[in-house]
């Protein structure tokens, strides 16, 4: 009997093993054959995505890798962030599905599209780090990141080693400021940026040569050795500030004030020096006989004649018949200062 109990035992067991070795056989097949399911129409999509290009006007009807890669991003199937340049030409991309695609050039037309499987979970990346020295031993970081959930910022002074001496700043933003010791502002500093997204974590080392704001000098001049007005010089002036203005235009006799050479620039970039320009003031005095209706005597006009020179003396004497001459009106200026016409003035004889 219990022969009997032991044979019926081991017989269940077999197909119990059996059955989960069928099982097992049976779900390995039918996730493969989801799979190659889900890859046939990745690339029956991708495939799909050629044809939109090649007729797209917008493309000209060419099917290359960057227009391809444009079409992608614009049916949002990857971003700019998920695209590699591979060189010579091709690039590999991230589908939505997180499929790695690779993308040849295939002729002048064309492209050759492979898939390269799955990838796993997408990584926290940082693009960029900016770093700009707002003023002496301030430093602005910048971080562009993707897939990032906390950022931390470290710094300290470059001495070479990576390992220890960090300094933690508290801060949890795509932006931060860091102020540094100042004690010797030509030390060389480094910052350390880690961000942490679902998946993991990413570092990045930066160096900052110099944490000294650059400063510049802007200067007014006359360009003409301080006759008309000294130097004025405005200076430790950061870069990318405004560029102080001169106040009220300058003058200066005998000239009419043109501007500035160079042209002021809004902002400060370097060292510059702006030059007055000037025009010199140059007038017309124009004698006439006043009379109408017959000419007495022609006009005499002087022309380009500078600001403060002597007033040119009429020609002549003026004569009129039965008329006496009695003078100019107006009176005339021993000097030159503007446009003027003198006009004869007549006494009628008895």
């Amino acid at each position: 009997m219990a022969l009997v109990v032991t044979i019926v035992i081991l017989i269940i067991l077999a197909t119990i093993s059996v059955n989960i070795v069928l099982n097992g056989a049976l779900a390995n097949r039918t996730q493969r054959g989801k799979e190659m399911h889900e890859l046939e129409r990745e690339k029956e999509r991708l495939e799909l995505i050629k044809a939109d290009v090649a007729s797209n006007r917008n493309y000209l009807g060419k099917v290359t890798v960057d227009t391809y890669i444009e079409e992608l991003i614009n049916q949002r199937i990857t971003t700019t962030e998920e695209i590699t340049d591979n060189g010579e030409g091709s690039k590999t991309v991230i589908t939505d599905t997180n499929y790695n695609v690779l993308i040849e050039p295939n002729g002048e037309n064309d492209v050759k599209i492979t898939i390269d499987g799955k990838v796993g979970a997408l990584l926290p990346r940082i693009k960029n780090v900016k770093t700009e020295v707002v003023e002496t031993a301030k430093i602005k970081i910048t971080v562009e990141a993707i897939r990032a959930d906390k950022y931390k910022y470290e710094y300290k002074i470059d001495d070479g080693n990576e390992e220890s001496g960090w300094i933690t700043i508290e801060d949890n933003s795509t932006s931060t400021t860091v102020t540094t010791p100042t004690l010797n502002e030509e030390e060389k500093y480094m910052i350390r940026v880690t961000i942490t997204g679902e998946n993991g974590t990413a570092t990045q080392i930066v160096k900052i040569a110099n944490i000294r704001k650059e400063t510049y000098t802007v200067k007014y001049t006359d360009g003409l050795d301080g006759a008309v007005f000294g130097d004025v010089e405005c200076g430790s002036l950061e870069k990318g500030s405004d560029t102080p203005g001169f106040g009220k235009n300058p003058t200066r006799k005998g000239y009419t004030f043109m501007g500035w050479a160079p042209a002021i620039s809004e902002k400060v970039t370097e060292d510059v020096t702006y030059t007055a320009t000037w025009r010199k003031n140059t007038y017309t005095v124009t004698y006439t006989d006043g009379v109408t209706g017959e000419i007495v005597f022609d006009d005499q006009v002087y022309e380009d004649l500078e600001e403060d020179s002597d007033t040119p003396e009429f020609e002549g004497t003026p004569s009129r018949e039965g008329y006496t001459f009695e003078g100019w009106a107006p009176a005339i200026d021993g000097k030159v200062t503007e446009d003027v016409t003198y006009t004869a003035t007549w006494s009628k004889n008895t």
